[in-house]
């Protein structure tokens, strides 16, 4: 019997050791002043960093402008990234896994998502590279795309008030993807370059012109 307590309490205490590894792990970043997001003045003390690997919240606020001056990966399913101000820069963003979300504007160089993605930001988005792996992408922001967008599997919708504009003379790359307009638009350039590779499951909006 005594035993059995012993166990019990050895059980017990590496589940609670497991929960405040898990608590620790998830933090709170909120920019208080416009910078760099490699700076700690930016946001009032310690900055994200480069790759943000636990269930973080990260916070841009209404007015505030943060310029990505580094290539930052989101790699938790639980993860966010909500940006109400300004989020802009010539680095790359990319989401593994986690969330994009608010209403505010970003711009990046490259804007990469992978499996575990989600955006739900419904503010303006801009990226000269805009690469998907999402089973089921459903965008409502307003998006632009400058040079390229790369569908590597899954499908792409633009949901109700949801846009993507695509640039003249963009490189559209179907690698398995697809793109369904749902109940949202769709602007394509006057001309556009379109590949396909790999296996194609449907031939879908990337074929018709705006």
């Amino acid at each position: 019997m005594k035993t059995s307590i012993v166990l019990f309490k050895t059980g017990l205490l590496t589940l609670l050791v497991a929960v405040a590894g898990l608590a620790a792990s998830a933090a709170t970043y909120t920019a208080t002043a416009s910078g760099n997001w490699s700076s700690s003045a930016t946001w009032g003390g310690t900055a994200p960093g480069a790759t943000i690997s636990g269930a973080d919240n990260i916070i841009i606020a209404t007015g505030v402008t943060v310029t990505l001056d580094e290539n930052v990966t989101v790699n938790n399913a639980a993860a966010t990234l909500t940006v109400t101000g300004t989020l802009s820069g010539t680095s790359n963003l990319t989401l593994t896994s986690g969330t994009l979300s608010g209403v505010g504007d970003v711009s990046v160089n490259t804007l990469t998502t992978g499996l575990g993605a989600a955006i739900t930001s419904t503010g303006n988005i801009t990226a000269n590279q805009f690469a998907n792996s999402t089973t089921l992408l459903a965008l409502l922001a307003n998006v632009t795309v400058n040079d390229s967008v790369e569908l590597n599997g899954g499908v792409l919708t633009l949901s109700t008030g949801g846009v993507a504009n695509l640039a003249n003379n963009v490189t559209i790359v179907m690698g398995g993807g697809s793109i369904t307009a749902g109940t949202g638009t769709l602007n394509l350039g006057a001309s556009y370059n379109l590949y396909y590779t790999g296996s194609v499951s449907s031939i879908g909006l990337e074929t018709s012109f705006a």
